[in-house]
């Protein structure tokens, strides 16, 4: 896989996901292949207990519950996975079913990868296919703006650093 932890290529972000529920109606045995992500846990969790995620902490709206309940992937039932967004110390990038799109650094130029075609991201396809780079990168900065995880490059918010 490309790169390592830091970046969003896979050789930073895949990694496997063991889940041993005895009782909880999931099957001994299984194996996936469905992409997920750390934010996927929260919503998982709340579904397994039948809970259910507040609006509003300690008197503030609070942001949206991201990711996706796992759940039905894990007892074998159909699963419709939204995309999934992620942004690492200015590295990003947004996965939407089979296509990836990469960002090195925040200003960085968007690569496009066929994850089922080529997981080890070896072949940009971006300038073949510009409609859904330009669609994408949309996608990534509105959820990055209302995710709060942007603007880059981060500015200190207390002072130089040592000082606040």
């Amino acid at each position: 896989m490309r790169l390592y932890k830091h970046y969003t290529y896979e050789g930073g972000i895949s990694t496997p996901c063991i889940v041993h529920w005895p009782g909880g109606g999931v099957p001994a045995g299984g194996l996936r292949h469905e992409p997920a992500h750390l934010v996927d846990v929260m919503p998982t969790f709340l579904a397994a207990a039948g809970g259910s995620y507040p609006t509003e902490i300690r008197g503030q709206k609070a942001l949206q519950l991201a990711g996706s309940s796992l759940l039905p992937l894990y007892k074998g039932a159909s699963f419709e996975r939204g995309p999934i967004f992620f942004e690492h110390e200015s590295n990003r990038a947004v996965r939407i079913g089979r296509w990836k799109l990469v960002g090195l650094g925040s200003s960085g130029p968007w690569e496009l990868y066929d994850m089922e075609a080529d997981r080890a991201e070896s072949e940009d396809l971006a300038a073949a296919e510009p409609e859904r780079v330009r669609t994408m990168a949309a996608a990534w900065e509105e959820w990055a703006r209302r995710d709060k995880a942007i603007p880059w490059p981060w500015q200190p918010q207390w002072g130089e650093a040592g000082q606040g």
